[in-house]
């Protein structure tokens, strides 16, 4: 749990800085957290994508890149974890960045 900490840290402070490739590795693990069945793990996933999304709507050229980059990806999955019965995160957790992700999408 240790590396999802980390993860917050560095997307509070520095996702800027990040390189593309890096990014997208970030990316995959926070996909791969809220995806998870252990629920903490994937409520903490959903808790580091909702910061990460918060973090991007900030930075208008951030977000556009984002957005056109990645927004596609990101709402799959969401999605796939929000309808996917086995999956134990809470209807709430799940629901927060799915509709972060759509109203930032309408806005930009």
């Amino acid at each position: 749990m240790d590396e999802y900490v980390i993860l917050m840290m560095l997307l509070c402070s520095a996702f800027l800085a990040i390189p593309p490739a890096q990014f997208k590795l970030v990316l995959d693990a926070i996909i791969w957290a809220l995806k998870h069945t252990m629920r903490h793990v994937a409520d903490t996933g959903l808790s580091i994508l909702y910061q990460l999304l918060q973090n991007v709507a900030q930075v208008n050229t951030a977000a556009q890149s984002f957005y056109q980059t990645y927004y596609i990806d990101v709402l799959q999955h969401l999605f796939s974890v929000v309808t996917d019965s086995s999956h134990t995160a809470g209807p709430n957790s799940s629901c927060t960045p799915v509709s972060i992700a759509a109203s930032h999408a309408r806005c930009s």
